[in-house]
């Protein structure tokens, strides 16, 4: 069994409505266009990626020095073919209107998980419930944390195979979220008590979203 402390992916929720949503912020900050101010055709035959490409460029310098709701209007009718995969990346508080509209391709809208795997994880000795902290197996992985960011701490993979991490969503029997209060060479200090376990060794850790 595998045990996770993966770090918590902060950024985009994105809402796409087919009809108008109750928001506790009603009026949003600005609103746009996606082909008046961004220039998608969304004819069902033109590649519309770059435009939704550039509407995330602007979006994201905006919010620099604004803030509150983005809202991008997808008029009715639009059949936009998108290739740009997380094109909605790193934007706060963003709503999409497209009633009748029709998104098309390669592309996938909301964060992009837990992200597992040797680039964004290292493994943890095992710990039980009621520890404040965990030990890396490999210090240098330490690099990937820092004190106030939030993580996630995880044990058992029910999905595991061959000691690779495996499944998306993966599939945990234990799971919470800790933030981080130290780190120290190896150990990573936590704010609070584990709430549950164990988490036997083999765990990992991945480094923070920067969306």
């Amino acid at each position: 069994m595998r045990s996770y402390l993966s770090a918590l992916l902060t950024g985009l929720i994105a809402t796409f409505a087919l009809a108008a949503p109750a928001f506790a912020q009603t009026a949003p900050a600005v609103i746009k266009n996606i082909k008046t101010d961004f220039g998608a055709t969304c004819n069902g035959v033109a590649n519309d990626s770059q435009a939704f490409v550039n509407f995330n460029a602007w979006a994201k310098k905006w919010q620099r020095s604004n803030s509150g709701l983005i809202e991008l209007d997808i008029p009715s009718g639009s059949v936009c073919i998108l290739t740009a995969g997380h094109w909605e990346f790193g934007i706060k508080k963003l709503l999409m209107k497209g009633y009748g509209a029709t998104l098309k391709g390669n592309f996938f809208l909301g964060a992009p998980g837990m992200r597992t795997g040797p680039d964004f994880v290292g493994k943890v000795a095992s710990v039980s419930a009621g520890a404040t902290s965990v030990t890396l197996t490999n210090a240098s992985d330490a690099s990937k944390f820092s004190v106030g960011s939030w993580a996630l701490m995880s044990g058992y993979d029910l999905q595991g195979l061959w000691g690779v991490d495996y499944g998306y969503p993966p599939n945990w029997a234990f799971m919470e979220y800790v933030q981080i209060a130290g780190v120290n060479g190896s150990t990573i200090t936590f704010t609070a008590p584990l709430r549950r376990g164990p988490h036997l060794i083999g765990g990992t850790v991945a480094p923070r979203s920067s969306t």
